[in-house]
């Protein structure tokens, strides 16, 4: 915080993840600043904040400013919000809001300004060599200024994705009154680990994602809440499989699974088992990429996860690791994978029967 003779300060703070913004309900400001906006998985932070910049003077002038490279997990929400064309022109245009109360019709601005390697005269010739040493894609990125939509590179699910989008089976996805939801969770088994959770339904032949969630540092009656509070009508949660260990040296202590199960009695929880190979479950996750939908504002952060779910970059070898990177993007595709490793049938009797992946090994 730097605080100054005038009274006025200016506070310095951080959003990891979406629940973060939380840390910010209650409070007012004139101004609000991102540093590397397109690093947001999600729009969710922006937005959110917005609703935190007010004032009671009205003689002091409210805003919000945001800088940027074109590339990060958040480059497509951000093209999108500013309506950034691929060769990253300026652009400025209104966005005309109506007050449902009174019908006012409100007016705001979006401005995008362009700045390139040529605007600054204090970086010369030996940045920008050092800039032509970069890939394609980083270097119309971060050189020519270009918002082309960039290749995560190692990523898992690309074609996946992109099949996704050209079907249309990412947008509104509605919650069918009835029909049970099941979740799929991956496990912050640490003091300050994340948890992440997935919200489906199936409805025919589909397999409707409604919600995402992922938070880190709390207890399992802080995730119990949550899914209690959307007010579903809940199936199987399916778990991870170390959510049945007992840990060692510990006496008399409940499993993940019993703990659960106390929190949210009557509830039916089941343990996925572990693959031996976790490319096996990204293969059979992959696999059913092709009956799923997703709820673009209730799964936008976990989509985003999916999307950039990648391997990781072997430097001293020049090529990726067979395993997953381990970053942001993991717990929630982990969670999703517990339903990549999980078989429904629907049994003559119409009762619903669960058949998991099991793999014998020689």
């Amino acid at each position: 915080m730097w605080n100054f003779p005038s009274g006025a300060r200016i506070e310095f703070g951080f959003i990891e993840r979406d629940a973060d913004r939380f840390r910010y309900r209650g409070r007012a400001f004139q101004y609000v600043g991102w540093e590397e906006l397109t690093l947001w998985p999600t729009d969710v932070p922006y937005v959110y904040l917005m609703s935190r910049v007010r004032s009671t003077d009205s003689s002091i002038p409210l805003y919000v400013r945001a800088t940027t490279n074109p590339d990060g997990p958040g480059h497509k929400w951000v093209k999108k919000r500013w309506r950034i064309s691929s060769d990253g022109r300026e652009i400025c245009f209104e966005v005309e809001l109506v007050d449902p109360d009174t019908l006012e019709v409100l007016v705001r601005t979006r401005r995008f300004l362009p700045a390139r390697l040529s605007d600054n005269p204090y970086l010369g010739a030996d940045y920008k060599a050092n800039l032509l040493l970069l890939d394609d894609d980083s270097l119309n990125a971060l050189l020519r200024g270009r918002w082309d939509t960039p290749q995560i590179k190692g990523a898992f699910y690309t074609k996946e994705i992109e099949k996704i989008r050209a079907e249309g089976r990412l947008g509104k996805v509605p919650h069918q009154q009835g029909v049970p939801v099941d979740t799929y969770w991956d496990l912050g088994l640490t003091e300050n680990g994340t948890t992440a959770i997935w919200c489906r339904q199936k409805v025919a032949f589909q397999q409707r994602f409604l919600k995402s969630y992922q938070n880190h540092g709390e207890s399992l009656s802080h995730y119990a809440k949550w899914l209690l509070e959307q007010h579903y009508v809940y199936g199987t949660h399916y778990l991870p499989h170390d959510a049945g260990y007992r840990r060692l040296g510990k006496e008399n202590v409940k499993t993940y699974q019993e703990m659960l199960e106390e929190l949210m009695p009557g509830h039916r929880f089941e343990i996925v088992p572990r693959v031996p190979d976790v490319e096996v479950g990204i293969q059979q996750t992959r696999d059913k990429f092709g009956i799923c939908w997703f709820d673009e504002e209730g799964c936008a952060e976990g989509f985003a996860a999916l999307e950039n779910y990648r391997r990781e970059w072997n430097e001293q070898q020049q090529t990726y690791h067979t395993t997953p990177l381990h970053d942001w993007a993991s717990n929630y595709a982990d969670s999703f994978r517990q339903f990549g490793q999980v078989e429904e049938i629907i049994a003559p009797s119409g009762k619903r029967k669960t058949r998991r992946s099991s793999w014998r090994t020689a």
